[in-house]
């Protein structure tokens, strides 16, 4: 009986502090326009979230895509983005793709190898079961594609030309 009485007050004690910081589990993909970029976001925890775009508006000729659009990766993990001139790996299942980070942090996604893995990772993204991140600091998280299809749609910025409010 004293067992009984000992457990059941140590959970009447942790489960509103459990409660607290608990994470749900609820991984949504979202999508959205933001100043003439279509996102698809995911967000893994309050500090890390991977984010694919598409510019809608695009009116650099030059620095367009196959699609008319150009595009860009954003990743934050712990909160901060990936190092700058470092490198970025996403692996989707048994594929990975490798882009490199300028002095500005940014991922590089407008030479003509980088779109090539763009389009090869969204593809893998809309099939894939798990993606993992990993910066060339070390820092690394999950993210979930559950859902990512239905976000993504089948082919890169399709979706967001077709929807686009400009």
């Amino acid at each position: 009986m004293s067992r009984f009485l000992v457990a059941a007050c140590s959970v009447a004690f942790l489960a509103p502090t459990l409660a607290l910081g608990q994470d749900t589990g609820v991984r949504n993909w979202t999508f959205g326009y933001l100043q003439g970029f279509a996102e698809h976001t995911i967000r893994e925890d309050r500090d890390s979230l991977f984010r694919i775009t598409c510019d809608v508006s695009a009116s650099d000729k030059a620095a367009e895509t196959k699609y008319g659009l150009l595009i860009g990766i954003d990743i934050e993990i712990h909160g901060r983005e990936p190092p700058e001139n470092g490198t970025v790996l996403i692996s989707i299942d048994d594929k990975k793709f490798k882009f490199s980070t300028d002095e500005s942090r940014a991922i590089g996604t407008l030479d003509h190898i980088a779109q090539s893995r763009y389009y090869a990772m969204w593809k893998a993204m809309i099939k894939g079961r798990a993606m993992r991140v990993t910066f060339s600091d070390g820092r690394s998280s999950p993210f979930s594609l559950s859902g990512a299809r239905k976000v993504l749609g089948p082919n890169p910025c399709e979706a967001a030309v077709l929807e686009s409010p400009l």
